[in-house]
């Protein structure tokens, strides 16, 4: 007999697109600095030093040969970008010092290095002087590859520098000497040393943040304390570059306080996302992050491994869609992601203007007339227009979605058509298909290129089309569909296997033209800044595929091909 739980929903597929976000942003923190052996990484190096409510860490390898290959990614320009950033991180980690990983780390670290992003510390009637200035704090472990060759840097940097020696809780610390704590000069001074057990070296710039991992390590309150911490890693494969962990209550608790947007405080008390790790490797022809996410212990949400079906409306899209993302049950997706963006800054969207417009432009009722039957399958994309087209719309927005209610769906179609004949003086063309006699409706929108319609591919999946006419390309059934295409197929992962969401965008799209030649063909993308467009710009593909590791946690597996130069 089965047990049905309480409380049991599927991870919708626009969570990858965030984790995506998290991925990539924490990334921007792992460009650094370069060196030496090969190594399997795993795990956060040192992590027992990085105190529980650490925002992130991010373990990478100081193999020089990785950080080679990274840099041959892409085309010239992103390369130089790359570089820059690479030495302005560099800078910025070390800033306030005389440092520099060539000269004084390289020589003596070990495989790997981990930098930490620690919040600001608690501010208390007690708190010294010196950590009233104390912001969001970096902490660089390096594990001690070669002791000897350490000893005579740091004697040298100690006279150099004027570090005097402290001893906290048996741990040695070189710290400057700074007479006012708030001065400029205490916010510019070189950083703190911490040489624990022979080990490690803990480097800041805060001389609060090496005491806080010392703290972290002699009570045993780092992240390897965090529920699930440990099984998250379990689940992962090995890789030879970094490793992250987000630590997500403390992450978004932070960005909730530099926020544009006013975010809901009670949304942020009861997040059930305790932690996501990931690990990144380099292949052939770009990068692969396998992801997890897992839920806080408090949670009673069981994740319906069970009931989870694979997508398969990417077999009704033509094998030219430049954008695809499918999943199950878009109603549940919707509740999901209003609860979660009152938590999370990085979801914008706002759901009160999506209702607010749909029921200005055309009476639908989001919540009523159109969520209740949109219980199964779902894909939105984007289908380019066909080469004999005469628009200049570059294609056409698509949405797919196998219904719950036959009736309710083609009352609200019904409704619609009425709405923009009474409303905006279009003209309804209805057109019955030959294949299974079901209904094309197009919108003469009086705007030549502009073509709205909608209609059935089965006799439970409608669709609904806005921009350049591109019907023909998929009904009744494309010549070659998305999922049997090998720009798909080598971008989209496959793992994980019980997977219920994909995500696919080919930022390089072509198609045949009339001479038989292959023509690239232009994104709507928005144009972003000179420094961001060159990196986007090295980017062909992004294939995210989201699946459950068990009831309790989810997988994340992101592939973002790279040009080659």
């Amino acid at each position: 007999m089965r047990t049905y739980r309480r409380n049991r929903r599927k991870s919708p597929p626009w969570r990858a697109l965030a984790v995506v976000g998290l991925i990539l942003v924490g990334g921007g923190v792992v460009y650094g600095l370069i060196s030496r052996r090969p190594v399997n990484l795993s795990l956060i190096v040192g992590a027992e030093f990085v105190p529980e409510d650490a925002l992130m860490a991010v373990s990478v390898s100081t193999e020089s040969g990785q950080w080679r290959r990274l840099r041959n990614y892409g085309t010239e320009g992103s390369q130089a970008r790359f570089q820059e950033g690479l030495t302005q991180l560099q800078d910025n980690l070390l800033a306030g010092s005389d440092y520099r990983y060539e000269e004084d780390i390289a020589p003596w670290v070990g495989d790997r290095i981990t930098l930490a992003i620690l919040p600001p510390p608690e501010i208390d009637e007690s708190t010294p002087p010196e950590d009233l200035r104390a912001d969001r704090a970096n902490i660089l472990i390096l594990p001690i590859g070669n002791a000897g060759r350490l000893r005579s840097i740091v004697a040298q940097r100690q006279e150099q520098s004027g570090l005097e020696e402290r001893n906290y809780r048996g741990v040695t610390i070189y710290e400057p000497e700074i007479d006012d704590p708030l001065s400029e000069e205490a916010a510019n001074r070189p950083s703190t040393l911490a040489v624990v057990e022979r080990r490690f070296l803990i480097v800041s710039q805060e001389s609060s943040a090496v005491n806080r991992a010392v703290d972290a390590y002699r009570d045993n309150q780092s992240i390897l304390t965090i529920p699930g911490y440990n099984q998250a890693w379990e689940a992962l494969p090995a890789t030879d570059l970094a490793s992250l962990f987000v630590n997500v209550p403390d992450s978004l608790a932070t960005l909730a306080e530099d926020s544009t947007r006013p975010l809901n405080a009670n949304a942020l008390e009861t997040l059930e996302t305790q932690g996501l790790a990931s690990t990144i490797d380099l292949e052939n022809e770009g990068i692969r992050f396998h992801t997890l996410s897992w839920l806080n212990p408090e949670s009673e949400t069981l994740l319906d491994v069970e009931n989870s079906l694979p997508p398969t409306l990417v077999n009704r899209f033509p094998a030219a869609t430049m954008m695809v993302m499918a999943g199950s049950n878009f109603n549940k997706l919707w509740q999901d992601y209003l609860q979660d963006s009152q938590a999370n800054p990085f979801l914008p969207i706002n759901g009160t203007w999506i209702r607010s417009a749909l029921e200005q432009t055309v009476g639908v009722n989001l919540d009523n007339e159109l969520l209740p039957w949109m219980t199964g399958e779902f894909a939105l994309g984007l289908i380019p227009t066909a080469r004999n087209e005469e628009t200049t719309l570059p294609g056409s927005l698509v949405v797919m979605a196998e219904t719950g209610d036959i009736e309710a769906t083609e009352t609200l179609l019904r409704r619609i058509d009425r709405a923009v004949v009474d409303r905006y003086g279009f003209e309804v063309n209805v057109e019955v298909e030959e294949l299974g006699q079901r209904r094309l409706v197009t919108w003469d929108t009086r705007r030549k290129g502009l073509s709205v319609s909608h209609g059935w591919l089965s006799d439970s999946v409608v669709f609904f089309t806005v921009g350049s006419p591109v019907t023909e390309q998929f009904l009744p059934q494309p010549e070659l569909s998305l999922a049997r295409h090998s720009e798909f197929n080598d971008v989209v992962p496959r793992e994980p296997d019980e997977s219920n969401g994909l995500f696919f965008l080919n930022l390089n799209p072509t198609q045949v033209g009339e001479d038989g030649q292959e023509q690239s063909l232009d994104l709507p993308l928005l144009q972003l800044p000179p420094e961001q467009q060159e990196f986007l710009d090295a980017i062909e593909a992004i294939g995210v595929r989201v699946g459950f590791q068990d009831e309790r946690s989810g997988r994340y597996d992101v592939f973002v091909k790279i040009e080659s130069p």
